[in-house]
Order: C-alpha cells, then sequence, then structure tokens
C-alpha cells in the first residue's frame, strides 16, 4: 500500500473522534532508523554504499521477528534500500512519505498519525533531520539529535494506550559509528 503525505495528512484531520479514540486505545510501537549509508557521489538522491547495504541487512536481522506490520520510508532512495531486506524477507505494508526541509514537521505528524492507525509495530526508515520530529509527534520526550556521521542508532518508541507521551529507547545495531560520530559540527 502507497499513501501520499496529503492523504495522510486528510486522514488525520478527518477521523471521528471514534476513530482517534480507538487508535489511541492500544499500544504502539515504533522503530525508527536513520537510512544506512549512502555513496558519496553528490548527487541529490544517491544509493547505499557497500557498508549502508551491510547495515540494512543488519536491521532486518535485529528486527525479523518484531511483528513490524507497516514500514514507512521516504521518497529517496537510500530510505527504500535501506528498508528492502526487510521487506523481502517479511510482509508488510510500505507508505511512502514525500519530504522537503521545509515540510519536516509535516511530515512527522503525518508518520506519527500512521503509526497510531497501524494494525502492529511499525518501522520508520528516516533522516537525521526527519527522526527528532517524528519521534516528537509520537510523544516522546527529551532532546533526540542525530549527527550527519551517525547511522547505527535505533530508536524504539513505545507509547502506552490512552497515553499521549512516549518512552524512548536508544540502541545501535549494525557495524558501530566512527569514534566522534555522535558530535554534530
Amino acid at each position: 500500500m502507497r499513501t501520499s503525505l496529503r492523504a495522510l495528512a486528510l486522514l488525520a484531520l478527518t477521523c471521528t473522534a471514534t476513530e482517534r479514540l480507538a487508535a489511541q486505545a492500544k499500544d504502539v510501537v515504533v522503530y525508527v532508523v536513520r537510512h544506512s549509508e549512502k555513496v558519496a557521489d553528490g548527487s541529490a538522491d544517491p544509493h547505499l554504499s557497500p557498508a549502508g547495504e551491510a547495515r540494512a541487512k543488519a536491521l532486518d536481522a535485529v528486527l525479523g521477528d518484531s511483528g513490524i506490520t507497516t514500514v514507512v520510508l521516504t521518497q529517496w532512495q537510500r530510505t527504500k534500500e535501506t528498508a528492502a531486506p526487510f521487506l523481502v524477507a517479511h510482509k508488510a505494508n510500505v507508505v511512502t512519505m514525500q519530504v522537503a526541509a521545509n515540510t519536516v514537521a509535516e511530515h512527522a505528524v503525518a508518520v506519527a498519525a500512521t503509526a497510531l492507525h497501524a494494525p502492529g509495530p511499525v518501522l520508520v526508515i528516516g533522516h537525521s533531520n526527519t527522526i527528532p520530529a517524528v519521534i516528537a509527534a509520537l510523544g516522546g520526550t527529551g532532546k533526540i539529535v542525530v549527527c550527519d556521521a551517525q547511522y547505527a542508532e535505533l530508536f524504539v518508541v513505545r507509547r502506552k494506550a490512552g497515553d499521549s507521551t512516549a518512552t524512548v529507547t536508544r540502541s545501535h545495531f549494525g557495524a558501530a559509528d566512527p569514534v566522534g560520530a555522535e558530535r554534530c559540527p
């Protein structure tokens, strides 16, 4: 299933109060990662590097038994290629959401609405600038920062039924990031 950002925003606005309560009546689990390492070729939409391909396989190995029902991606190849090993091995709905620098907040709200309405756990593959906004839109508290050199971060956002805030667990998967990757310029 492919859904546009505009359609999801409309869905979020047109949900009845009963539908909103039903969506909030279940526990929500969302796995949030950045796309894997990309080729530094100067293009606007680069493919994954060999290290990125290995990390994408590691993501499938880590989340393979998680019961993910929905995978949310952006329009960029690097997010789609990061999801590919997981999607080959597991059946899940795919939602592609357009994102641009000036629409990160809108994107985050639409991703959160998708997660709240998904039938089970959700995997969100985003970018260093979208991950903090998505986690905040899901009710995560605290300041999340993802630097350009960080690719190994795995955030698990858990929101109990009826709560508007979520707990966020931060861990790592695949090869370790380079020393100092957590220091943003």
